[in-house]
């Protein structure tokens, strides 16, 4: 994993998809590229699993913050998205699970500072009726903490979210359960 970071690391966000792209296609993993050009041109990097039901998104992002290396936002994130998906591809699942690679996400001085353009534009393009849950793979090269945030009722009770939970705290992984964000968008 720490490999694919350094492979990450320092180069422009293009290169950043090219090199996804590339390992993408050496493990045999079938992909689209979602293109969108509102405000600007991005490119999502799309792929997945079958399952019946509702799906269970994953996502990161590839750009980096202008005028960062980008190891820990958001490489890190993507080589634990890719080992998730290798690891998700070998078992049994119920539900599909989509994997998103988001561009722009990230604020850039060079194009007035708005960020959050590749997930927006994933929304306006597939909307959100058939999402289950998310999981949001930002800076995982920060240690051993996860946060929660339910994008529905904080206080229901979610199969999903329970089982997270005790996952985590058979690991002894601190975490935390926080309210519900004002948007969605990949960099949160």
């Amino acid at each position: 994993k720490l490999a694919f970071v350094r492979r990450l690391e320092g180069q422009t966000d293009l290169r950043r998809r090219e090199i996804i792209l590339e390992w993408l296609e050496g493990h045999g993993v079938a992909f689209e590229l979602h293109r969108y050009d509102r405000p600007d041109p991005g490119v999502n990097i799309l792929f997945g699993l079958p399952g019946r039901g509702r799906e269970i998104l994953a996502v990161a992002h590839y750009d980096a913050f202008y005028l960062s290396p980008g190891a820990n936002d958001n490489a890190s994130s993507i080589a634990m998205l890719l080992e998730f998906f290798l690891e998700m591809r070998a078992r049994p699942i119920r539900h599909p699970l989509k994997m998103a690679i988001f561009d722009d996400e990230e604020p850039d001085a060079t194009r007035g500072w708005m960020g959050m353009r590749g997930s927006r534009a994933y929304v306006r393009t597939f909307g959100t009726q058939q999402i289950l849950a998310v999981y949001d793979f930002e800076m995982c090269g920060m240690g051993d903490a996860v946060g929660i945030w339910p994008v529905t009722d904080f206080n229901a009770k979610s199969f999903l979210l329970e089982n997270i939970r005790k996952v985590l705290d058979a690991e002894g992984i601190y975490h935390e359960r926080v309210g519900s964000l004002p948007a969605f968008y990949a960099d949160y």
